[in-house]
């Protein structure tokens, strides 16, 4: 997850090694730019995957109240646990769109008007796919498939769009944000 911030930082330097001028700067701007993301995504990372879980409940609420259609279908598929999208939570996308688009989407992920703005790009996606989901009537190893198929042919545009007009939804205002506990101190 640091890669990104690296490119960012560095511009095109980083791209076409222009020496090592500046990599002083660079490397310590990465690591407090690093530090401030694991403050905010740092629960996804709980070595109890508490954070985790919250988050995945916290979707299923979400697809629950978006689209109780799909929602009742991964219900009789048993796959409300979501751990389908446990990768998309965890790396917020960074292996489902392509690298350039990495960078946009976590530019709008974070300037979003949500905390849990990557928990409506879920469902945007889950979206997407809900004709082939419930008319093949698709298991929790189907779903894995579907999900790790999908990797790399994500429209960022799009997906952006999709998940802006479920966050603004009137629905939308149904669901609260959810309560992660608190993190204890190492």
């Amino acid at each position: 997850m640091r890669a990104p911030l690296i490119v960012v930082l560095a511009g095109s330097e980083c791209l076409v090694g222009e020496g090592d001028e500046g990599t002083d700067d660079i490397e310590s701007e990465t690591f407090w730019c690093f530090d401030r993301l694991m403050q905010i995504v740092g629960s996804n990372f709980d070595a109890d995957q508490t954070g985790m879980h919250v988050k995945l409940r916290h979707l299923s609420n979400m697809l629950q109240v978006l689209d109780p259609a799909l929602h009742d279908h991964l219900a009789n598929a048993d796959c409300l646990n979501f751990f389908f999208a446990f990768r998309w939570v965890l790396c917020l996308f960074k292996r489902e769109l392509r690298y350039g688009d990495v960078l946009r989407f976590w530019d709008a992920l974070w300037s979003g008007p949500r905390d849990d703005f990557v928990l409506f790009c879920c469902v945007a996606v889950l979206r997407w796919h809900k004709r082939d989901i419930i008319s093949n009537g698709l298991d929790f190893d189907e779903m894995l498939k579907l999900v790790q198929g999908i990797a790399g042919s994500i429209d960022v545009s799009k997906l952006l769009v999709d998940a802006s007009a479920l966050c603004f939804s009137e629905r939308a205002a149904e669901i609260a944000l959810p309560v992660l506990p608190p993190r204890l101190e190492r």
